[in-house]
């Protein structure tokens, strides 16, 4: 995928249609790591890009049903949020660069 850098944590789907990724927005240490968790719909070959974490990764990509839950893990704030996404509710699905 051009002009995208993807970490090592990853979920599939049960049905192997969405494939949940970490995605780095930014390399640079002085001001990230810049992350966010990346879900891709490889039926419509689309993409829903989830919120922003500054500072930390997306993490633990599980599928439960209609469901994308995982960890946001926050360095800066020591802290870890558990996210939940059903994915029927997502409306922002974008055009993805195979």
């Amino acid at each position: 995928v051009k002009r995208r850098v993807f970490g090592d944590k990853f979920a599939w789907s049960d049905d192997s249609r969405y494939l949940a990724l970490q995605e780095w927005l930014t390399t640079e240490e002085k001001k990230g790591p810049i992350t966010r968790a990346i879900l891709i719909d490889l039926h419509t070959r689309k993409a829903a890009e989830l919120d922003i974490i500054r500072n930390g990764f997306p993490e633990e990509f599980v599928f439960k049903n209609q469901v994308l839950c995982y960890k946001k893990h926050d360095f800066s704030q020591k802290k870890i949020e558990s996210a939940e996404v059903e994915i029927s509710s997502i409306r922002k699905w974008c055009g993805f660069g195979f």
